[in-house]
């Protein structure tokens, strides 16, 4: 799995009309709930030769949504897909390595918002069957949200990014700011700002706390996303500096 001079992983197969069928027979097999593919992006949806990995950005590496922030031989996702001038694009893959230490992610870019999504699935001691139901609710939502008629945009600037990985302990909305910005992020590229953070893993330490403004008393990852996406819907304007 090498990248190619044109900066494209070798990895991916041409785009074709094969590339949706395959994955949406993939995940019926899998009892997991396809994950959303924008319309726009249907005609350049490419598989992958290594299987269970789908995309309309070749010069995105599969493994770009097991490692976003670099990670096996890959340049991080952020800052790149969050630049101005990058492409619309969707990026899936079920990748990872040993018994246990197995994602199944998505990022996707439509207009405004980046969204990037991943969870455990397919390891060795890891409760599939549960997980398939927790992922299959958490495609529902990210359905309903980009189906969104004002996010149909196809070259707007990115403003709003979303980073959500219960097993990397990580729940961030994130907005471009028009003002000059100093504040350094491990994901974010300069001129951004969080406007909310969280880690799902706290949550399990501490069931009673509640950390989204919005009153959600999170139960799942399904719950947890829907307060990260009503933030973006409803345009956060929290400074950073006020959260917990």
């Amino acid at each position: 799995m090498v990248a190619s001079e044109l900066g494209i992983w070798t990895e991916w197969l041409p785009p074709s009309p094969v590339a949706s069928a395959d994955l949406q027979v993939s995940f019926a097999k899998a009892g997991i709930e396809p994950p959303p593919v924008p319309e726009i992006l249907l005609p350049h949806l490419r598989s992958n030769q290594d299987g269970w990995a789908w995309s309309t950005a070749p010069s995105l590496s599969s493994w770009s949504v097991y490692g976003y922030n670099g990670a096996v031989n890959t340049e991080p996702t952020f800052p790149i897909v969050l630049a101005p001038d990058h492409p619309n694009y969707f990026l899936c893959a079920h990748r990872g390595y040993g018994f246990n230490s197995w994602l199944l992610g998505i990022s996707i870019r439509l207009g405004a918002i980046s969204v990037t999504v991943q969870d455990g699935w397919g390891g060795a001691y890891t409760d599939n069957q549960r997980q398939a139901q927790c992922i299959s609710n958490v495609h529902s939502e990210l359905t309903e949200f980009l189906g969104r008629t004002d996010l149909q945009e196809t070259e707007a600037p990115c403003d709003y990014a979303l980073v959500f990985s219960p097993p990397r302990g990580i729940a961030l909305v994130a907005k471009r700011s028009h003002e000059r910005v100093n504040l350094r992020h491990q994901l974010l590229p300069k001129g951004w700002l969080p406007v909310y953070e969280a880690h799902p893993m706290e949550r399990l330490a501490n069931p009673g706390r509640k950390e989204l403004d919005n009153g959600l008393d999170s139960d799942g990852p399904q719950d947890e996303l829907v307060g990260l996406l009503r933030r973006i819907m409803d345009g956060a304007q929290k400074p950073y500096s006020d959260q917990e």
